[in-house]
């Protein structure tokens, strides 16, 4: 059987597909296709390992990890199949960047309809912040490729996968883009072409260390109290930062209270600000910048 190819694909991407390929038959590929049209099988990704966490037993164990890149962050399982994955998942202290290889894992709730996606790790290991940076690149090339491809197929809705191929589409892309098309319809390209741009600028000398995702917040990020609370939230958490696990979150309660912001909008923006990558909880009840 044909290795799949390992997709180079961002977080935010990944994490909003619905749409999962089986062909019934036994032992064959499941395909995540994304809202631009990557067909997934296995992934590459390379991010900030913020979290880990044991959620089975010592005998059966689960790890879960989240691992962030500039647009968003990525779950990564690892079972008691992937016990050498999970020795080294258990033995690591965030925040270290790390390169996960893994299949695509899709699960719906029965009584849910919406689709939560992870990467079911095959192997994993700590890499150095030029890794991470090649990564963004060939990630943002990967995309670039794709909506090379849907605007060549704006310009002629009717091609198929030959025609898209005629115009010099690879035919991995033109299979994904048109199964994304049916199912998805047209993605919004500015979107996911502001989003290439936001995670190329992390890659400047002059960045500032913020994750792309805070130049460029998801639709759903408009809780929390907005951009004015967030930036309160992050100064409270330096201030109060200090030892190797991070500020108390009652101080953090407390300072925010001070500040006129209620425990409710404090939650949100501190979870707001996990998910871009700039804290994380080593701890239960304790705060840390990344």
């Amino acid at each position: 059987m044909e290795r799949e190819i390992a997709w180079r694909v961002f977080a935010r991407e990944y994490g909003d597909s619905t749409l999962l390929l089986r062909s019934g038959e036994e032992r064959a590929p499941a395909y995540l296709v994304t809202p631009t049209g990557a067909k997934v099988n296995r992934i590459y990704a390379v991010g900030t390992l913020v979290s880990v966490e044991n959620k089975g037993t010592e005998e059966e164990p689960m790890w879960i990890a989240r691992l962030n890149d500039p647009t968003g962050f990525f779950f990564i399982f690892a079972g008691q199949h992937q016990r050498d994955v999970g020795a080294v998942l258990s033995s690591l202290q965030p925040p270290v960047f790390l390169a996960v290889t893994g299949k695509v894992r899709a699960y719906t709730p029965p009584d849910g309809d919406r689709m939560y996606v992870s990467v079911r790790a095959e192997g994993v290991h700590v890499v150095e912040g030029p890794q991470y940076d090649d990564w963004i690149l060939d990630s943002a090339r990967s995309l670039k490729e794709r909506l090379d491809a849907w605007k060549i197929l704006s310009e002629d809705p009717e091609l198929g996968v030959e025609g898209l191929a005629s115009h010099g589409v690879g035919r991995h892309i033109a299979e994904g883009v048109l199964l994304a098309q049916e199912h998805y319809g047209r993605p919004n390209l500015g979107w996911y072409r502001d989003m290439l741009v936001s995670a190329l600028q992390t890659l400047l000398p002059e960045y500032d260390g913020l994750h792309a995702s805070h130049m460029f917040p998801a639709p759903q990020e408009e809780g929390g109290g907005g951009e004015e609370v967030l930036s309160r939230v992050l100064e409270i958490v330096r201030e109060l930062d200090e030892g190797p696990q991070g500020a108390i979150w009652e101080d953090i309660l407390d300072r925010a209270a001070e500040s006129g912001i209620t425990p409710e909008d404090l939650e949100e923006a501190v979870e707001i600000l996990i998910d871009r990558g700039e804290l994380y909880e080593p701890v239960l009840g304790r705060i840390k910048l990344v």
